[in-house]
């Protein structure tokens, strides 16, 4: 039984073991520079151009999303008064004192699912504020 036959496959980076004798591995494959989106010139202009677009494709959806909001409220699936909290406006003021504790649930099982830990948290540490935030008027 030779060294080799204890061994594991060897990987690319590991030493080859032969007649006793280690032999470094040979060096990698010499790399183009492609840029980090393979597109060629290295400076990532397609990446940015891709961005940009997505940038302006939210930007000129965004009154839509508000159209949806309205008519998920006038169906009753967005909550009548808390609906502005989906737009990042938040309905409360943050409290001034101690941490706040963030929990976010997106369904029902998640919320009801977060109520131990949440009990469990106050009663470590009473001074702690609690924040709930959820997906779904089902969890509210």
């Amino acid at each position: 039984m030779t060294v080799e036959d204890n061994l594991l496959p060897n990987s690319f980076y590991s030493p080859i073991i032969s007649h006793n004798l280690i032999q470094a591995p040979p060096p990698p494959p010499a790399k183009q520079n492609r840029g980090r989106n393979g597109d060629g010139d290295g400076d990532g202009s397609k990446g940015r151009d891709a961005l940009q677009n997505l940038q302006n494709l939210t930007y000129g959806l965004s009154p839509l999303r508000h159209l949806h909001l309205h008519w998920q409220r006038l169906r009753g699936l967005e909550h009548p008064i808390r609906w502005r909290e989906r737009l990042g406006q938040p309905s409360l003021n943050r409290p001034s004192a101690g941490p706040l504790l963030w929990f976010h649930a997106v369904s029902l099982g998640e919320g009801m699912a977060a109520i131990p830990v949440i009990k469990f948290c106050t009663q470590r540490r009473p001074d702690i504020n609690i924040l709930m935030t959820t997906t779904t008027v089902s969890a509210f």
